[in-house]
């Protein structure tokens, strides 16, 4: 009886049969966590050439919460995990272009931790944050109140007659089927902390708020990283030679180049500055001069003319490799550019393993403890993707 009743009062296409011609797709995700379970629910919205707006239910997910005892805000940000993992499989398998795709939750906790960059968190927080930074930005997460998310019901559970009862189930929200402009967006204010968790530690910097080291933080993509800071090149160009120029949408390979290493040169001043300013003052002596308990002493390092970067020296200078592999970057260890770097190597090796991925980097870097920073990375990576 119930699937009878579910067959019928579900319809099996998502557009209207009197719908016009769709003018605007929009994919809307929405995450809750109880203390009896945590999941998602996805609707699509359509807008029509005459103003009309229709919300159906996609897909939606549930899991029991796990028998350890965890916080409702690390469920809770597991729940966003399992949102923004369930839209980026709808957008793979619809057959439709989906414009604009939001998320939406009721956790001021999840969405301070999201817009949050001044805070050192938890490992278990940093790393489904990344998730969540990797697959989604800052403007698409919004607030929604608790009695219109329809996700609670995935969270708590509902009977199957209370299913068939709930409108807001099936079409969602009733503010979908509104003007966005009367959308209610109420970002969290001040800072809400993880329940039961430990302090957490700020960086200095931040609080000085430093604004490269925003800017920087701000990416979580070493190539989305590389290509803003060529556009900011590109347009300080024009503005410093007063030419009526204008960007025409495409950076090339040097522009990349030129980026990447211009924020590789920062990291170098900021992390080893003493280092650097003793180079520079001995005019090119490689190394002599530095102290002995400097992280980079035995590296023979010295301050490369061309671009002005610090770089290793040593026997591989004679051999018939490149100048990248002759004379590596020097990078710290713990440096968010650093974890970067090593994804980005990570991804473009197809998720290879640790040596692969320490011998394609030492092509170009020289990371301090290669080692113990690229398994790190891997793991942190490899338990995010659970």
């Amino acid at each position: 009886m119930i699937y009878q009743s579910l067959v019928t009062k579900i319809p099996r296409c998502v557009k209207p049969k009197e719908f016009g011609t769709v003018t605007s797709t929009q994919l809307h995700m929405f995450s809750d966590a109880s203390n009896e379970g945590y999941g998602a629910a996805a609707y699509i919205r359509l807008s029509d050439n005459s103003g009309r707006i229709s919300t159906a239910l996609l897909m939606g997910k549930s899991r029991v919460c796990p028998v350890k005892a965890t916080t409702i805000p690390q469920l809770e940000l597991t729940a966003a995990v399992v949102s923004i993992n369930l839209a980026q499989h709808i957008l793979k398998e619809l057959q439709i272009t989906v414009d604009q795709t939001f998320y939406h939750t009721d956790s001021t906790t999840v969405l301070h931790y999201i817009f949050s960059y001044r805070k050192r968190f938890p490992i278990f927080v940093a790393n489904t944050v990344k998730v969540i930074k990797d697959f989604s930005e800052n403007t698409q997460w919004r607030y929604v109140q608790s009695k219109e998310n329809p996700a609670d019901i995935a969270s708590r559970g509902f009977t199957s007659q209370q299913i068939l009862n709930s409108n807001i189930w099936f079409d969602g929200p009733y503010f979908l089927r509104g003007p966005e402009e009367l959308w209610k967006n109420d970002m969290p204010q001040g800072v809400v902390e993880l329940e039961g968790s430990t302090s957490f530690a700020v960086h200095p910097e931040d609080e000085e708020g430093n604004a490269v080291d925003k800017f920087l933080k701000y990416y979580s993509s070493w190539h989305r990283l590389r290509m803003a800071v060529a556009v900011y090149h590109h347009l300080f160009f024009i503005l410093k030679s007063k030419r009526q120029a204008r960007l025409n949408g495409s950076i090339t390979a040097e522009e990349l180049d030129a980026a990447g290493k211009a924020v590789i040169r920062y990291i170098q001043k900021k992390t080893f500055s003493k280092e650097v300013t003793l180079l520079q003052k001995s005019e090119g002596s490689r190394g002599r001069g530095l102290c002995s308990s400097s992280s980079i002493y035995k590296l023979d390092p010295f301050i490369d003319p061309k671009d002005r970067l610090l770089r290793v020296n040593g026997r591989l200078s004679k051999a018939e490799i490149s100048a990248g592999e002759k004379h590596p970057m020097i990078l710290p260890r713990k440096s968010h550019i650093t974890t970067l770097i090593i994804r980005y190597t990570h991804e473009k090796l197809a998720h290879a393993g640790r040596n692969h991925v320490m011998a394609k980097l030492r092509e170009l870097y020289w990371i301090i403890r290669t080692n113990a920073s690229v398994r790190q990375v891997l793991q942190d990576v490899s338990f995010a993707e659970k």
